[in-house]
């Protein structure tokens, strides 16, 4: 998925209607098989009067099921799709420099991969100097919830807002980690 599509799914979870959903059968007959979502009125004013075309959605269990656990795992989902795509920009950010390795290995290189060369050394250098503005209280983290714990000390996803070129997910230390259940 691209960061875009990301961003529209995220923009379209927040709008929708908050979880947890459910579903119900349309009818004690129905239950084995078919399910109703809820009832999503239709229509048009005419003064203070609407003129309603309820529809509701009858099918099989299993689509209504799906559609309600997609709903309430969205918000997960779309975290791991920012993760996912933060990792595809590093590991391609790391094969070019591994080319620019290889290739310096073998005497070929210009010196603009050089230049790249050194750029990305010094990058990760700055990288791990910098905290990347993350911070977290391990003996208030013991009497908290993992939920209280993410909260209060949020990890970095993203770019470094202390400009160290690093973009990623970080933690500020493997206690922050476990304490949060990240």
């Amino acid at each position: 998925m691209t960061h875009e599509q990301i961003a529209e799914l995220e923009r379209l979870e927040k709008e929708a209607e908050p979880g947890p959903w459910e579903w119900w059968p349309a009818s004690p007959a129905d239950f084995d098989d078919k399910c109703q979502l809820p009832h999503v009125p239709q229509g048009a004013y005419l003064g203070e009067t609407l003129i309603n075309l309820s529809d509701t959605y009858e099918g099989r269990r299993e689509d209504c099921a799906l559609v309600v656990a997609l709903r309430n795992a969205a918000p997960d989902l779309i975290a791991a799709a920012k993760e996912a795509a933060t990792l595809r920009a590093q590991v391609a950010r790391l094969r070019e420099a591994l080319a620019v390795v290889v290739r310096l290995g073998n005497g070929a290189v210009t010196g603009e991969e050089w230049a790249m060369r050194n750029r990305a050394y010094a990058t990760l250098k700055a990288t791990e100097r910098c905290d990347h503005g993350v911070t977290f209280d391990q003996e208030a983290a013991r009497v908290l919830l993992p939920g209280e714990v993410r909260k209060r000390w949020p990890r970095l996803h993203g770019t470094c807002p202390k400009g160290c070129g690093f973009v990623g997910i970080a933690y500020a230390s493997d206690a922050h980690y476990t304490y949060g259940d990240w």
